[in-house]
């Protein structure tokens, strides 16, 4: 009977480099106003592949809402490294952009203010 081998890896070409996971916190620092924060993190690249793009984590394609109350911070999402082997989440921040809208509520007033960045 033939010997039974299985495609194996070195652990010293395959072992993770740094951190594999990243986390986007949003925080709201007022001390007097609630937020409606409409958030999203894209690849700037037109591609739908994270194939040569520079980019080494899985992006999601729709914003995404949150709320925060005063003094008060949510993580946003988290992110998993493609390959854990690569020592970045992205090679450059021009690969990337953040989208923002931001809803601002004065809770003593009940008034709205809308800012988009």
């Amino acid at each position: 009977m033939p010997d039974f081998l299985a495609n194996t890896r070195s652990w010293e070409e395959t072992k993770r480099v740094g951190a594999v996971m990243l986390k986007v916190v949003l925080t709201n620092k007022s001390t007097e106003k609630d937020l409606k924060v409409w958030y999203r993190l894209a690849a700037k690249s037109t591609a739908s592949s994270t194939e040569g793009n520079g980019l080494n984590l899985a992006l999601r394609e729709s914003m995404r809402k949150y709320y925060l109350a005063r003094k008060n911070q949510r993580t946003a999402e988290t992110f998993v490294k493609i390959d854990p082997t690569k020592n970045y989440f992205f090679k450059s921040t021009d690969d990337i952009k953040v989208e923002l809208d931001v809803v601002v509520r004065n809770t003593s007033a009940g008034e709205m203010q809308s800012n988009t960045g």
